[in-house]
């Protein structure tokens, strides 16, 4: 911390800051001057260790910003994905970072800030590829764990 968020340099930060600062800010409220135990997995831009090992992202520039503006001591842990929700959940862990998407379940055990990134589920193929779902019966395919795409491939199974 201390020297200029890497990837906010490079990205319209004004506008993202406005919605989420305030917004993050909110959970954090009666948090000044403690230490806030923070957990995310790797998922880059998000989460990412840079060439000299340290941690960088859109998530963890918010997140240092957020610590100076509330004058916050914030501890950051990387886990996996099913781990950081996990701690949450358990109350071990303050706050999750690193692109959770937002779901019926998840809202059902979590609060959530508005979302200040919207993107969706790609499947990614050669250029010179024709996919078609039914081409996927029988086969194994890649997801991250407990993530949204989970929930999605184990319904193309179905």
């Amino acid at each position: 911390m201390g020297k200029e968020p890497h990837i906010l340099r490079y990205i319209y930060w004004p506008l993202i800051l406005i919605g989420t600062i305030g917004l993050l800010l909110k959970p954090l409220a009666s948090a000044e001057g403690r230490e806030i135990r923070v957990v995310g997995a790797l998922y880059e831009p998000f989460i990412f260790y840079d060439e000299e090992g340290r941690l960088r992202g859109l998530d963890i520039d918010m997140l240092e910003i957020i610590c100076r503006t509330k004058d916050l001591s914030c501890r950051i842990d990387v886990v996996s994905f099913e781990e950081a929700l996990r701690q949450v959940e358990e109350g071990v862990a303050d706050i999750a970072i690193g692109a959770i998407y937002i779901t019926e379940e998840r809202k059902e055990r979590f609060d959530f800030t508005i979302p200040y990134y919207r993107t969706g589920l790609v499947s990614v193929f050669r250029a010179d590829n024709t996919f078609q779902l039914d081409m996927l019966a029988g086969k194994r395919v890649g997801v991250k764990r407990g993530a949204t795409g989970e929930g999605i491939a184990r319904g193309w199974k179905e």
